[in-house]
């Protein structure tokens, strides 16, 4: 096997294992136990956390070696900001027709997310496959691999409890009405309506925090 593709296993065996909560923040990382356990060389093990280290979840400590990077308030607020440009930008692209010609599958995955238990990982999963879609409509994988970069972040602190759980949703249906919404032709209109959605998201972060 390539070394790029040994590199890319221990990535997805880590990255798995971050957001499953078997590695958690300030847990050490031995690059010769990660191979051993991955079962490669340590050479593509280390690659993988130079890289995990590159995204933010990892540091290394002078003394301490590799650790599971600590979360603080203000990178989560930060990867809330940066998950607001990207999608307020992406709608601007999409909105209309694009969400006019999908909207059996948004709707879908919309009521996935909507009547999924709230207070669970699997709802948060629910909500970033439907806003992930979204983001596809806009036809910029740069775009696309930003907000996954972004969302592995939000699934991290969500795992950790640094996150509030959805809204309880049914009540108004929320993302079946971005659905709706989403089809005015109208880029302003559209940048409005997904920043509305997201910055709900972000006041109850906020309050989170400030009471933690």
């Amino acid at each position: 096997m390539a070394e790029a593709l040994l590199s890319e296993k221990v990535y997805d065996w880590l990255m798995t294992s971050l957001l499953n909560r078997r590695l958690k923040p300030g847990d050490r990382l031995n690059r010769r136990q990660v191979a051993e356990e991955v079962g490669v060389s340590p050479a593509p093990a280390l690659e993988a956390m130079l890289r995990l280290e590159a995204e933010g979840f990892l540091e290394t400590v002078p003394r301490q070696g590799t650790l599971v990077r600590q979360i603080d308030a203000e990178e989560v607020r930060g990867q809330w900001l940066l998950r607001e440009a990207l999608e307020a930008q992406a709608a601007r692209l999409y909105c209309g027709q694009s969400v006019i010609d999908q909207k059996a599958k948004l709707l879908r995955l919309a009521r996935s997310a909507d009547t999924s238990d709230s207070h669970t990982v699997q709802n948060w999963r629910a909500e970033i496959r439907f806003h992930r879609a979204l983001i596809q409509l806009a036809g910029s994988t740069v775009l696309l691999h930003a907000f996954d970069r972004v969302m592995r972040h939000s699934l991290f602190h969500a795992v950790n409890e640094l996150l509030p759980p959805p809204p309880k949703k049914r009540v108004s249906d929320i993302h079946e009405q971005l659905v709706t919404q989403l089809q005015t032709p109208n880029t302003e209109k559209a940048d409005r309506i997904i920043r509305r959605h997201i910055q709900v998201r972000i006041q109850a972060a906020e309050k989170l925090l400030a009471d933690s």
